[in-house]
């Protein structure tokens, strides 16, 4: 029930929390893996760990990780079959590379802190605005088709032929469009007039 109730739009995943009354010496916290799939519909969901698709930025990670800037900027670069951009947390080591076992601990003691910022999950929609200043490069809003601070194609300053007075009651709504990526459904693009203020 509380998968069909959620109003998490994102299409990959699904954060639901749920409080169950029980015994805490019933739970070993030793590992999130619960390995519990629920089919609803036609929908299969599985559980996965509380930061399984994460987006993180580890720029201040590179220059204290104790294994070197290598091996956590391979992961960015694409690196043996990866896309470049998803990480694989080496819980158990990696032998044949010399990479040691990571204890979940680390991450729990480095993954929230100063050097590793959260950004969102893979899926969700941010508005550039919203972006942690590290991320508000002209690459990323050359990529995305929105317009870094200060760039020289300007700001809309003022309202247009028609439009409506300022809404408070509704969301906030203006936002870019581009072959690149869509932040916004189509009918918000298409009635953002009306939301802007």
């Amino acid at each position: 029930d509380a998968i069909t109730k959620s109003f998490d739009s994102n299409p990959f995943v699904k954060d639901v929390t749920r409080t169950l009354l029980c015994d805490p010496s019933d739970y070993d916290d030793s590992t999130d893996e619960l390995d519990i799939q629920l089919q609803i519909g036609s929908d299969c969901y599985t559980h996965v760990h509380p930061d399984h698709l994460n987006v993180y930025d580890f720029s201040g990670w590179v220059s204290v990780h104790n294994g070197g800037a290598y091996n956590i900027q391979k992961w960015a670069e694409g690196f043996d079959g990866h896309e470049g951009w998803y990480l694989m947390y080496p819980y158990a080591g990696v032998s044949e590379r010399n990479v040691p076992q990571h204890p979940m601990s680390r991450w729990y003691n480095n993954g929230n802190g100063d050097n590793i910022v959260y950004v969102a999950r893979l899926g969700d929609s941010l508005p550039y605005r919203d972006l942690i200043d590290g991320l508000k490069t002209d690459a990323v809003a050359n990529y995305f088709g929105a317009l870094a601070p200060g760039s020289a194609q300007g700001l809309i300053i003022c309202g247009s032929h028609g439009e409506v007075a300022n809404d408070p009651s509704l969301p906030e709504g203006f936002d870019l469009h581009s072959d690149e990526q869509s932040t916004t459904g189509s009918d918000e693009m298409d009635n953002q007039k009306h939301v802007v203020w």
